[in-house]
């Protein structure tokens, strides 16, 4: 879990250093407050969303954020996660899981699963965002420039989204169909 939580905080553009996962049982009271004392002090250290160098923009962070948590919830991200589990489990020979095998596990059939879905969620909500600001569409320069997609991936996540009937437009311009932009109204509280 942590591993994937690293590699995912990289994809996004967040400095990986903001995640911390350590075990205290109830009777290391003092272990926990020690812990999180370190950790606040870290976060401190670290400063604000976005201003550390090599980090995005606090807006382009909390829009990825929330991608990734939609990601995250997908069927598919989940299935990857637990197929990984499910090979470590089976194993049982946890001596050969070393932090190095998990990290390439993780990278090599949890992350391109979580990037392709979280590609999907930016696009829609950098739309609905443009929507919300009175455009009404996104060039799929834009939308790379936003997401920090390729043109390829861009291209075949786009085509994929208009034949599912989410998006329609063309590379000058794509735009929600009414029916995902009333999604969008929910995810704010409108």
């Amino acid at each position: 879990m942590a591993e994937t939580c690293r590699q995912v905080f990289n994809v996004i553009g967040l400095n990986a250093n903001r995640m911390a996962l350590e075990w205290a049982s109830a009777a290391e009271g003092p272990r926990f407050v020690e812990l999180i004392t370190k950790y606040v002090a870290r976060i401190r250290e670290l400063g604000p969303l976005g201003s550390l160098e090599g980090e995005a923009p606090k807006e382009v962070l909390e829009r990825r954020l929330e991608a990734a948590l939609k990601a995250a919830e997908t069927p598919k991200v989940r299935t990857a996660y637990g197929n990984v589990a499910k090979k470590l489990h089976e194993t049982r020979d946890f001596a050969v899981y070393t932090p190095e095998r998990i990290s390439q596990e993780v990278a090599d059939r949890i992350l391109p699963t979580f990037r392709q879905e979280l590609l999907s969620h930016d696009v829609l909500l950098c739309l609905a965002e443009a929507k919300d600001q009175g455009k009404k569409t996104c060039s799929s320069g834009e939308l790379m420039d936003l997401t920090g997609a390729s043109s390829e991936e861009l291209d075949k996540l786009l085509s994929a989204l208009a034949k599912k009937g989410v998006i329609e437009g063309e590379a000058a311009g794509w735009s929600l169909k009414e029916p995902a932009c009333a999604g969008h109204a929910d995810r704010k509280g409108e």
